[in-house]
Order: structure tokens, then C-alpha cells, then sequence
């Protein structure tokens, strides 16, 4: 089950804000409390926090307008995000040595 993260009370006068900046891209793995992404009002930027560990999702884009309470972005505690598959190395032995993509052997002696 997701957790939302919303839009806080920024200030008595202050209804909305723009959303800046996302500082954690959709689909990353973020920590509780950790800096997602950044609100800016006529009078301030509030950098708004996780409020769960796990996979973040966005759920506005960046220059949207968004209203105390309203939903950010979900996060899903505990999810993993897909693994990338690796690179496909291909090791060689040189001169008697394993020897990695991209290197170089060193000139005979």
C-alpha cells in the first residue's frame, strides 16, 4: 500500500505553491526524510521531505500549481526498483593477464 506525501501548510496566507523542482526522480528509491523535491511561493522555497522510505512516485510535474493537502507524489514502502540489467563485459586475457574492457595492456618488457 502506498503512503501520499502532500502538500503541507506553508504558511497562515499561503494556499498554493509551484511545484520547482523534483529531486529524486520517479522510480527512485528514496529514504525517510530525505529532500524530494522543492516548492516554491511568492515568499519562500520549502523543500519538501519523504515521509517514508521506499520507491517514489511522482503524481505532478514540475510547474505545476499544487494546493495545501494535495497529493505530491506516493511512495511504496519497502519496494525495490528494477534492476538494471549490467553491462555485458567482456574480459580478455592478455599476455598472461585477465585484462578489463577498455584497458589497455602495459608494453612488453
Amino acid at each position: 500500500m502506498s503512503v501520499e506525501v502532500k502538500v503541507p501548510h506553508l504558511a497562515e496566507s499561503i494556499t498554493d505553491a509551484t511545484l520547482a523542482e523534483w529531486l529524486k526522480g520517479d522510480g527512485e528509491r528514496v529514504r525517510q526524510d530525505e529532500p524530494i523535491a522543492t516548492l516554491e511561493t511568492d515568499k519562500a522555497a520549502v523543500e519538501i521531505a519523504a515521509t517514508e522510505s521506499g520507491l517514489l512516485h511522482h503524481a505532478r510535474q514540475v510547474g505545476d500549481v499544487v494546493h495545501v493537502d494535495e497529493v505530491l507524489a506516493r511512495i511504496e514502502p519497502g519496494a525495490v526498483p528494477a534492476a538494471a540489467p549490467a553491462p555485458a563485459a567482456s574480459w580478455a586475457p592478455v599476455g598472461g593477464q585477465v585484462m578489463a574492457p577498455g584497458v589497455q595492456a602495459p608494453p612488453p618488457a
